[in-house]
């Protein structure tokens, strides 16, 4: 279980984290996911890799946990600061340099299926049929997102003089 943590631990919480957008919920929802590996009578089937079904099991909970949240619809200073917080943590490489600030600010800036879309297929490598199992989409939806996402990003990011770099 270890290694599954280290090796998809970082890059779901990132992905859970693009639903909820708050680090320390993203935590522990993806210390969710991997309990529910463990306690779950192996529903994993092979039908898809093991990435791909937690990445589902992490929407899931990403998506149950928003619902949650508007239920109680209680307001905290957490909510407020949450994303001031995302951009110093330390553990984000995205924001070590300023063509990665620019990329992420630009990414947040999308809604939330192209922001989705795009982490899968470009951040993760998922392929498009995995994507489209966790995003419970079909293929031919995820191609068009994808397609309307790197348009409006580049869009974006060119309005703000992004460089490219080599």
């Amino acid at each position: 279980m270890e290694e599954l943590v280290e090796l998809y631990g970082k890059s779901l919480m990132m992905f859970i984290n693009s639903f909820v957008n708050d680090m320390y919920d993203a935590e522990e929802l993806m210390i969710e996911v991997f309990a529910r590996l463990i306690t779950s009578n192996s529903r994993f089937q092979g039908r898809s890799s093991l990435k791909t079904y937690l990445f589902a099991i992490g929407r899931s909970l990403a998506l149950r946990h928003l619902q949650k949240r508007k239920k109680e619809n209680h307001l905290s200073l957490s909510d407020f600061e949450a994303e001031k917080r995302d951009y110093y943590l330390p553990e984000m490489n995205l924001l070590n340099k300023e063509r990665s600030r620019q990329l992420y600010e630009a990414m947040n800036e999308l809604k939330a299926d192209h922001r989705q879309v795009l982490y899968l297929l470009y951040f993760e490598e998922i392929s498009y049929a995995d994507a489209a199992k966790v995003l419970k989409k079909t293929e031919k939806q995820i191609a068009g997102l994808a397609y309307r996402a790197k348009a409006l990003l580049k869009n974006k990011l060119e309005k703000e003089g992004f460089d490219y770099g080599e």
